[in-house]
């Protein structure tokens, strides 16, 4: 069981830079209870003010929609086909901040229509700097198992992870209390550095704020058990 002391160590060993943070909710609807001119008047109401959508961007697998408005860091995207509203930035407590006023502004301003949410998400991702190289540790983790598995004879040399992909084992991708955490090296710069990945979603908001606020004390515990053996 960590103990304060160890995890101030951990946070002293092991280097954090958050690169975004995105909070979301997933609406549930046939037909959503407001349009877009609804929305951005509220936002319009908020002081955010109204970027023009450039084309959608393909990222890995997935089409990330477009902002519809910012607010010095914040940005607001709102998918009207998957009703999917959500702020990104990178502060923690000002996007927390930001999506509840949005969330409690909108749901007032549509009333007497209710508004239904199906759960929350967070899609958070940071670049952390441990104390060894992430090849090496994914490469000395996987040791024999590999070749246990066949792989290295099929590739004809031994092979090893580049990185890892975590998820609960008893549910699906479409469940509504769901997560993936995947961790790989970084490798376009120094030897030491992971780049992470966390996606967090839950009914309650609740959770998926503390799963926002422990993001980094979660990391740095991963990367403490990969390096040390």
């Amino acid at each position: 069981m960590n103990t304060a002391a160890d995890r101030e160590k951990e946070r002293s060993e092991y280097r954090f830079t958050t690169q975004s943070i995105k909070l979301s909710a997933k609406l549930e609807h046939i037909i959503l209870p407001f349009d877009v001119n609804i929305l951005n008047q509220v936002l319009q109401n908020l002081k955010y003010y109204s970027v023009e959508q450039p084309p959608k961007v393909l990222a890995g697998l997935e089409i990330v929609p477009a902002g519809i408005a910012r607010k010095e860091d914040l940005v607001v995207d709102f998918n009207n086909e998957k009703q999917v509203l959500g702020i990104s930035g990178n502060n923690y407590d000002r996007i927390m901040d930001a999506f509840s006023e949005l969330m409690t502004t909108l749901t007032y301003a549509v009333q007497p229509k209710e508004l239904k949410t199906l759960f929350y998400e967070t899609l958070t991702s940071a670049i952390i700097k441990g104390k060894e190289n992430p090849l090496k540790v994914f490469s000395s983790k996987s040791q024999g198992f590999m070749e246990s598995l066949g792989f290295d004879k099929l590739f004809e040399e031994e092979v090893s992870p580049l990185g890892i992909r975590l998820s609960p084992s008893n549910r699906d991708v479409d469940h509504t209390d769901w997560f993936e955490y995947r961790i790989e090296p970084y490798l376009y710069r120094q030897t030491q550095l992971y780049f992470v990945t966390y996606v967090y979603r839950n009914h309650d908001l609740k959770k998926v704020n503390r799963a926002i606020y422990n993001f980094q004390d979660l990391s740095r515990g991963v990367i403490s058990v990969l390096e040390n053996p």
